[in-house]
């Protein structure tokens, strides 16, 4: 994978969607591939939508999408909460906490 190219993938295990990594630091410009590990679709929600221009993006079963950083860069650590919501599971994605995304300078 391309340096300028991070990973989200969402794994199903038991009874819950498990976000690996929970946590991912980027900076403008970059892309992030979401990696859908499960059978069934994906909801990740994005708030705003100012980190990649969109506020929500649905993922197939074993499907996959690119989203490139939009956000402009900036001067300090900015830190992006967002969910996920796995029809596999009937539940939101776990993270270790919930998953965010940091946007470094």
């Amino acid at each position: 994978m391309a340096e300028n190219v991070k990973a989200v993938e969402f794994i199903p295990c038991r009874k819950i969607c498990v976000v690996d990594p929970g946590e991912l630091n980027v900076t403008s410009g970059e892309t992030v591939v979401f990696v859908n590990s499960s059978k069934a679709e994906l909801r990740v929600f994005f708030g705003k939508g100012e980190l990649f221009g969109t506020e929500l993006i649905r993922i197939s079963g074993g499907g996959r999408q690119e989203l490139q950083v939009k956000a402009r860069r900036v001067e300090r650590p900015v830190v992006y909460h967002y969910s996920v919501f796995c029809d596999e599971t009937d539940t939101f994605a776990v993270g270790g906490s919930n998953p965010r995304i940091i946007l470094n300078p």
